[in-house]
């Protein structure tokens, strides 16, 4: 009887020695699987976003200053999907004479229905560092939030 029993104590401390490896593995797997999944599928995403973003042809085609307000025009290619639907706006740099920064200002991407080929935006920036009329040039970027 005795034997049973040491055969039994060593049998079920082998089951579970065996069942904390397992238990482990996938555990510490499932972890590191899902990380690598998400990984990549930040990747694809960031690769998609850049080739979607370069798709738009985005383009600052005028600027100029009234009432001490900087008004910025915006051309873009209509690819017939809503860039604010991926959660895109446009970040607008202000520079003046001097080539010194004056401020930024953000501008959401409308929802644009249109069978147009291209799309116009007009923002209106306004500065706190410097006078408007010193305004000469911007530069636009495109941001996901």
């Amino acid at each position: 009887m005795r034997k049973i029993l040491d055969g039994f104590f060593w049998g079920t401390g082998f089951a579970v020695a065996v069942v904390l490896v397992l238990a482990t593995y996938f555990i510490v797997g499932h972890i590191k699987i899902e990380q690598t999944y998400k990984y990549s599928m930040r990747e694809l995403v960031k690769e998609d976003m850049d080739t979607f973003v370069d798709s738009l042809s985005l383009e600052l085609v005028n600027s100029q200053v009234v009432d001490n307000e900087i008004l910025l025009t915006t051309k873009m290619i209509n690819l017939g999907l809503t860039p604010n639907a991926f959660g895109l706006s446009l970040r607008f740099s202000l520079f003046n004479t001097d080539g010194e920064f004056m401020g930024q200002c953000e501008a959401k991407i409308p929802s644009v229905s249109s069978n147009e080929e291209s799309i116009h935006m007009l923002t209106s920036c306004k500065t706190k560092l410097y006078p408007a009329d010193t305004f000469h040039k911007a530069t636009v970027d495109v941001l996901r939030q």
